[in-house]
């Protein structure tokens, strides 16, 4: 626990399924778990990791909630406060990959534009097309 901060500096290359565990976190901020971590992480550290998370998130899920133990709902709205932010994590994460992937789209169109043109067949992306915002988009 006293390396937690180096945490962040994790960046995975691949795909990443993340699986939170509640019973991670000290029961003073998650009474509602079946086996209690006392000194266990805070609801503060657990978001700082999920917002530091660098990587292609391609699902999740929240386990160890035990209802019947929860007073006053306090684990679940923690619960609820962390899967808001996986979920903001994954559209951030999709978002990305689609901006990604459009712009190997538009270059490559590009490229197929120029060849055709050399080839003296129908290029791909007109002269009528708007390409300033193209290029400003390929800046990005």
């Amino acid at each position: 626990m006293k390396d937690i901060g180096k945490i962040g500096q994790i960046k995975f290359d691949g795909p990443v399924y993340l699986s939170l565990d509640l019973d991670c976190l000290d029961p003073a901020y998650a009474p509602g778990v079946s086996h209690h971590e006392p000194g266990g992480m805070s609801t503060r550290e657990v978001l700082e990791i999920i917002r530091n998370f660098k990587g292609r998130l391609v699902g999740a899920d929240i386990v160890e909630y035990n209802p019947e133990r929860d007073l006053h709902g306090m684990t679940g709205m923690v619960a609820g406060k962390i899967l808001k932010e996986i979920i903001l994590l994954y559209n951030q994460t999709k978002d990305k990959l689609w901006k990604l992937t459009l712009k190997r789209l538009i270059k490559k169109s590009y490229t197929e534009k120029n060849n055709s043109e050399i080839l003296g067949k129908q290029p791909v992306i007109s002269e009528k097309s708007d390409g300033q915002n193209i290029k400003e988009f390929l800046e990005f």
